[in-house]
């Protein structure tokens, strides 16, 4: 999502039925893309941080942000019902998934227990001590 709205910005407003007012619209979703583009770089250098469980917090906080800013929005009657709904779905989609991550997270840090993936440290193999 926030390649598209970094890159087709038009293209990505009319995904979510948001009309193209001016320039100024595909803007400013732009800085979403771009804002967006950031909260997931750093969920996917999340082994980086020492505490990955507040970073999944400001990740949910933000997206409880911008489910409020759909709701405003709405009841100035600046968005149709149905993008209000996809907006809201979207915004309150991701912060309850980051809400129910960092409820798994550890406080001390580190991974949850049944984690799919694997660190680029915990990949280096044993023997050789090579990734």
């Amino acid at each position: 999502m926030a390649a598209a709205a970094i890159l087709a910005p038009e293209r990505a407003l009319r995904a979510f039925r948001i009309p193209v007012v001016d320039s100024a619209s595909s803007t400013t979703f732009r800085m979403f893309g771009i804002r967006n583009a950031v909260l997931a770089h750093q969920l996917f250098t999340i082994d980086d941080f020492e505490n990955p469980r507040r970073l999944l917090l400001i990740n949910s906080a933000v997206d409880i942000a911008d489910a409020i800013a759909v709701l405003v929005a709405t009841a100035r009657k600046e968005l149709s019902p149905v993008t209000a709904a996809i907006g809201l779905s979207v915004a309150l989609g991701a912060s309850s998934m980051g809400a129910v991550a960092a409820q798994r997270w550890p406080e001390a840090g580190g991974a949850p227990s049944n984690r799919a993936t694997v660190s680029r440290r915990e990949a280096v193999h044993p023997r050789t001590n090579e990734l």
